[in-house]
């Protein structure tokens, strides 16, 4: 598979990436990658999500598909693999007090009136 990286024209980074995916996947299921069935591969994918951060989990997933797309040429197991979704998360929002402070620090009035507008307006992107 790193030939193969390599010959894409891959990132070392990425390829590094995709390597160490491959090589955890196969020591964790105990058998080579190419002779997973899909259940298997999926049960592993099951475990990951609950073990791995969604970025991790993504890797690994990409690593895989790339595999069997391009290397195992096993179409059957890249169309079962489901991409992670990622939580969406909001940042942290200003209390009252911090809110005040900001508005103090403004230079002008209508900064200050922009500033208020938005604080008014409340958090964005906030589940309905």
């Amino acid at each position: 598979m790193v030939n193969h990286l390599s010959v894409a024209g891959l990132a070392k980074s990425t390829a590094l990436n995709y390597v160490r995916a491959l090589r955890d996947t196969q020591e964790h299921t105990g058998k080579p990658a190419d002779k997973l069935s899909r259940d298997e591969l999926l049960a592993y994918l099951a475990t990951g999500r609950e073990d791995l951060s969604a970025s991790t989990l993504n890797t690994l997933i990409c690593a895989l598909k790339y595999y069997y797309r391009e290397v195992a040429q096993r179409l059957d197991l890249v169309v079962d693999i489901p991409n992670p979704r990622r939580p969406k998360q909001l940042g942290e929002l200003l209390n009252a007090d911090e809110m005040r402070l900001f508005l103090g620090a403004a230079r002008s009035m209508r900064h200050r009136l922009v500033g208020e507008l938005l604080f008014g307006l409340g958090p964005w992107g906030q589940p309905k």
